[in-house]
């Protein structure tokens, strides 16, 4: 979900969108992303048709959720509706003992402020 850009080139979105996209396996990640690795995940509606929803300008360090469980955060996009490629994600299960470092490290009042500092660092950690 996120308030990025409705479609290439278009407008920021006025409300929280939400897409419907499917978690690829790290073979086929690897295969068309190149250099992708553990702490990564890459999602996309691949030759889908009519299914090309993907991250766009303006999503990156939103949530990839199920539920109310987030998995991931978005990072980057190989193009808005792209069928062929997927987006990128920060993969959140890898980096849990990091973040539970992070918020052990405040007290219950500052948690809020924790989580907020976890999310901007892991987007600039994987867009740095």
């Amino acid at each position: 979900m996120g308030w990025g850009r409705v479609l290439k080139g278009g407008a920021m979105a006025s409300s929280i969108l939400f897409i419907d996209v499917m978690l690829q396996d790290f073979a086929t990640c690897k295969r068309l992303i190149g250099p992708f690795t553990p702490d990564m995940l890459c999602v996309g509606n691949l030759h889908v048709r009519n299914l090309d929803e993907h991250p766009c300008l303006g999503d990156a360090g939103d949530p990839l959720m199920l539920n109310d469980t987030v998995y991931g955060v978005a990072t980057y996009g190989l193009g808005c509706g792209n069928d062929k490629y997927p987006s990128v994600y920060t993969n959140v299960w890898y980096h849990m003992d990091w973040i539970r470092a992070i918020m052990s490290r405040g007290s219950s009042q500052k948690i809020q402020y924790h989580l907020i500092r976890v999310w901007l660092l892991l987007l600039l950690y994987m867009c740095g």
